[in-house]
């Protein structure tokens, strides 16, 4: 449904602080509600590791993709979220950072062809609205992993395609793209 799994179901009271008696020699640390344990989440939460690319080569990219794949930890608890930020094409390169990015996704065809879709940007006047495209795969570079990776392509609205660097907002836009995200999935709302 898009919620959160725990969205329909009783939550716990809150906890009460621990409070120390004077010259107590007692723990001051509250202990965790079996039901917040790792234990009960399982071993390995998940993890969303999110890398930002404006300029940078196909080495580049590549070689910090592999190096987040190659952890010791479980492919299936990871998410490599990549964010291409505008159409940039870095100097010397010949290739665009967006292009590299989609290059090293193994895409799902159950996706299809992405189209921009609109976003509301941070930025001022015409800059506010943005559009993206998303792409979703595995990467499969780093030896022995099948690593689970989204790239989101800031492209711009189509009023700014003959700019220097359409659809580029900056860094901070990127991770805000990123908790959007979350707020999608772990709420089915908008942040």
């Amino acid at each position: 449904s898009g919620a959160a799994p725990w969205a329909n179901k009783q939550r716990p009271p809150p906890s009460q602080p621990v409070r120390r008696r004077r010259g107590s020699n007692a723990s001051a640390a509250p202990s965790i509600p079996d039901s917040l344990s790792v234990q009960h989440i399982g071993g390995e939460p998940f993890v969303v590791c999110l890398v930002t690319a404006y300029s940078e080569n196909e080495d580049g990219i590549s070689t910090t993709l592999t190096s987040l794949a190659e952890t010791e930890y479980s492919d299936q608890r990871k998410l490599l979220f990549v964010v291409a930020d505008g159409m940039v094409t870095g100097s010397g390169e010949a290739m665009s950072t967006p292009d590299v990015c989609v290059s090293l996704l193994e895409a799902d065809p159950r996706f299809g062809t992405p189209t921009p879709m609109s976003f509301i940007s941070i930025g001022q006047g015409k800059k506010e609205h943005n559009m993206a495209m998303v792409y979703a795969g595995h990467y499969t570079r780093a030896k022995g992993h099948r690593t689970p990776m989204v790239v989101v392509v800031k492209c711009g609205a189509p009023e700014e395609a003959s700019d220097s660097k359409p659809g580029n907002r900056g860094k901070r836009d990127s991770q805000m793209i990123l908790m959007n995200f979350f707020q999608r999935v772990t709420y089915n709302d908008r942040m």
